[in-house]
């Protein structure tokens, strides 16, 4: 079993931890360290757990989040689809109540498990599960909701726990 399909059988048990989830969160806001350290630690962890993991075996962000785009990134979509805009955007392209456009879950451009526009993808899919941007501690709420979908969200949370001492309060 590789590393990738153990922490895909762990994240199965991601629910459980939705109470100690938010308690880290508050623990987090109060912590007296400062942003660029906490920074620091959660990318370093972050690195350490990416290399670990195979995205390709997993997929779970392509099935099951929304990607949404910039207007400028429909040009390289369409051309890796061999499409012009017009046809690219109306067989793959939605947008929400507020106009913005996005590729729905799951993504229509997964083949098994493989990006078939990888080169080619948009910024969204390039940076996720965002864990290498600066001000993890103000973005803790999008980080915890992507605890449940990303192992790399999991496993990171859950060393960063262990890295910063945490212990849960048990009622």
């Amino acid at each position: 079993m590789t590393q990738t399909q153990i922490y895909l059988q762990e994240i199965e048990n991601a629910p459980h931890f939705d109470d100690e989830n938010w308690a880290f969160r508050t623990y987090l806001k109060g912590l007296s360290m400062s942003d660029d350290k906490l920074d620091a630690i959660v990318h370093k962890i972050t690195a350490e757990v990416t290399a670990e993991i195979n995205c390709r075996e997993c997929a779970r962000c392509c099935r099951g989040l929304n990607v949404y785009l910039d207007e400028k990134e429909f040009i390289p979509l369409a051309a890796s689809q061999q499409m012009d805009i017009s046809d690219f955007t109306q067989q793959f392209i939605l947008t929400d109540e507020e106009n913005d456009p996005y590729i729905p879950a799951p993504c229509p451009l997964l083949d098994g498990n493989d990006c078939s526009i990888y080169e080619s993808r948009p910024k969204e899919c390039q940076t996720y599960p965002y864990l290498m941007k600066e001000r993890f501690r103000r973005r803790l709420f999008g980080v915890l909701a992507n605890f449940e979908i990303c192992p790399i969200v999991f496993v990171t949370v859950q060393r960063l726990k262990k890295e910063l001492r945490y212990r849960p309060r048990r009622y």
